[in-house]
């Protein structure tokens, strides 16, 4: 019995192998050439179409970023260092199909050798010294060992018209070479920051995209050839909506000519699908400005316009060391943060004409230490916003006490930090959250804007936008898509925000942004901050925020200056009022 099954298996086998035997045999010899010529035409007539990546658009819809026609000669090594040919009479160097009997430059027929140096050709059309030529072909090289599934690796960027005509001329005596259209894709240098750059295919994407499982999810799988003229976002707006601005690329293939030998038409299998255009908010003459004075900064510096009417990012800007954007990082922000220790004691129903003594130094009522630039005596709460008193809002702080400042922060928007998809780090009460509660013990420096306070400069002018807006929910966006409906009032901000824009006011007109006179002339109100960042009191941040026309707001500005020997309005309210102005202009 245990024989009889035995064999019946070992039959089975025998006759699976004997079908594969006879289709192996079949493929390979009797309809060889009719599967390879098959193969050859699917291959061969399958054209790739690249997708054109979306634009990125200013606020008047004329583009940031957009795709440039170019050229870029890109390099077969296989087929580039195969059958190179020197003449030891001209020293040309030849790559002919078949060992060449004359060089086809100076005709000689003698000393004709294998070729190992550079070809000279290649470097003369490119126009490139022998240092420039070897260190692109590294290049290429390093590459090809990052995609050795790639037949061509770009070899030279952005060729013009001309030389990719020369290059394509002479492709008989450049095997490996060939000269391929690529378009270009750079950022105006005012908003690069923001829109981010682009990148060439990695491993990993290849990976992704070439995935037998995207099938079972019911998305496509590529072939290497279509992901390899894609480009990908490396930073900023290019890579937090890089699926969309890619596009999906087309497959078409060759049509066999019609009877009177005309080309016809390629038969589209798959449409390509360009990239979406994004609109955002940014205004190009105010982005402009910001860029220079982020720029002139003699250290890490952020600024940023909002639209009061709205929320819109108007102009956004950074300099910075560590790569990140500073205009959504946490920056210790100094008497800019008051606006939060105002709404936190009006709302605990402090009275605004209740008043607190300043000495210019001395002992809060909990009998904590505090310093003020100055001896401002007896003042309630408008006079000492616009003097930015230390000894007030201290002692506000610890009377309002934590809760009712967590209350506000989040009133004002700095429970939330929005980034706008920049490389930025939690900040406000993100970052209380990580670094601990607010207790009571720490309210005399958070009342100040020091301690545990730390915002970013979107924050803060998100906080400002809401009270001059009479107190409405303002959120900033970055695209038109992306605008939320009309902002709801928040009713405790409304009942104080004619109160709190008041003593903003008087900020500009007799406080410590009186000397400025910029800002009067766009008819600002705000308020300066000045962050001790060392305990020798030499380095601060500067900030001044303001918002114009004071009597019917339209755009804040913030300018923080990190590290710096000045204070707030001295350093940085003249470049807040350049700012508002060219946003009204």
């Amino acid at each position: 019995m245990y024989e009889t099954r035995l064999s019946r298996v070992f039959a089975l086998y025998g006759g699976l192998l004997a079908l594969l035997a006879v289709r192996a045999f079949t493929l390979q010899v009797v309809t060889r050439d009719e599967v390879l010529d098959d193969h050859r035409k699917r291959v061969r007539g399958r054209i790739v179409v690249a997708p054109r990546r979306g634009e990125i658009l200013w606020d008047d819809r004329t583009p940031i970023v957009s795709n440039e026609p170019g050229f870029s000669v890109e390099i077969d090594f296989k087929s580039f260092y195969a059958n190179r040919w020197s003449c030891g009479d001209c020293a040309a160097v030849m790559q002919p199909k078949q060992e060449p009997v004359a060089c086809a430059e100076c005709g000689s027929d003698r000393a004709l050798a294998r070729a190992t140096r550079p070809d000279a050709l290649l470097a003369d059309l490119l126009g490139l010294g022998r240092e420039e030529y070897e260190a692109a072909l590294l290049g290429a090289d390093a590459k090809q060992a990052k995609h050795p599934d790639y037949r061509y690796h770009e070899f030279f960027r952005d060729v013009d018209r001309d030389t990719a005509t020369r290059i394509a001329l002479a492709a008989d005596r450049l095997p490996g070479i060939i000269v391929r259209a690529r378009s270009r894709r750079t950022p105006v240098d005012a908003a690069s920051e923001v829109v981010g750059t682009t990148r060439e295919p990695y491993p990993e994407d290849v990976l992704e995209l070439s995935d037998p499982e995207r099938k079972e999810r019911g998305e496509r799988v590529y072939s290497i050839a279509e992901i390899y003229p894609l480009r990908f976002g490396a930073r900023g707006l290019e890579k937090a909506f890089d699926d969309e601005l890619r596009g999906a690329p087309g497959i078409s293939r060759r049509t066999p000519r019609d009877k009177d030998g005309r080309a016809r038409d390629p038969a589209v299998e798959i449409p390509v699908v360009d990239g979406v255009v994004l609109h955002t908010t940014l205004s190009r003459d105010v982005q402009v400005l910001a860029e220079e004075i982020v720029a002139a900064a003699p250290g890490n510096a952020a600024a940023v316009v909002l639209d009061v009417t709205s929320g819109a990012v108007v102009a956004i800007a950074s300099k910075s060391k560590d790569g990140l954007n500073h205009a959504v990082c946490s920056i210790l922000p100094g008497s800019v943060f008051k606006l939060a220790t105002s709404v936190a004691l009006l709302e605990s129903g402090i009275s605004p004409d209740d008043e607190v003594e300043c000495r210019g130094k001395g002992v809060l009522p909990s009998g904590r230490e505090y310093k003020c630039d100055a001896a401002h005596g007896a003042m309630p709460f408008v006079d000492a916003f616009a003097r930015s008193c230390n000894a007030y809002f201290a002692t506000m702080a610890e009377r309002a006490g934590p809760e009712a400042m967590r209350r506000a922060c989040s009133e004002l928007g700095l429970d939330v930090n929005p980034t706008l998809r920049l490389a930025g780090t939690p900040c406000g009460l993100e970052y209380s959250g990580q670094g601990g509660r607010w207790y009571r013990a720490d309210m005399a420096k958070i009342g100040i804007g020091m301690g545990k306070a730390l915002v970013s400069p979107v924050q803060i002018a998100m906080a400002y936008a809401r009270i001059a807006s009479g107190g409405r929910r303002i959120a900033p966006f970055l695209l038109r898509d992306e605008a939320p409906s009309a902002p709801e009032a928040d009713p405790s901000l409304a009942r104080f925000a004619l109160l709190i824009r008041d003593a903003a006011r008087r900020v500009v007109t007799e406080g410590t942004g009186r000397r400025v006179t910029e800002l009067g002339d766009v008819e600002a109100a705000g308020k300066s901050g000045t962050g001790d960042v060392n305990t020798r009191g030499t380095e601060h941040n500067a900030w001044f925020v303001a918002f114009a026309p004071a009597s019917a707001p339209r755009f804040v500005a913030v300018v923080v200056y990190e590290k710096v020997a000045g204070h707030g309005a001295e350093t940085a309210g003249r470049p807040v009022a350049r700012l508002l102005a060219e946003a009204l202009r």
